[in-house]
């Protein structure tokens, strides 16, 4: 996925203790976005990410009355490396957004 926008971290209580939490919305090339909570240490690891491509593996979704969320815990990989389908994503993106300047 590509990743259109990070908010800047914040802290909730989570099981009697505070944690990092933020939020990052997410695009694929298919133009599906979704919203993903990140918790701790990916919290962290988000800030400052906006603008490139990343391999999400272990994301969790969670049924919140009848909301349907996706969460990335620390127990999650999020891989950054540079991939040919990783630059191709961030390529078609950031020409979309140059467009969008022009205009």
């Amino acid at each position: 996925v590509f990743i259109l926008e990070v908010e800047r971290n914040r802290t909730e209580v989570a099981r009697g203790k505070q944690v990092s939490v933020c939020t990052i919305t997410v695009i694929d090339d298919s133009n599906s976005k979704a919203s993903i909570t990140c918790w701790e240490e990916q919290a962290v690891a988000m800030q400052g990410c906006e603008k490139k491509a990343v391999t999400i593996l272990g994301m969790v979704v969670v049924k919140d009355d009848n909301d349907v969320k996706l969460s990335i815990r620390s127990n999650a990989i999020v891989d950054f490396t540079d991939t040919p389908r990783h630059e191709a994503l961030q390529e078609h993106y950031r020409s979309q957004d140059a467009s969008k300047s022009v205009m």
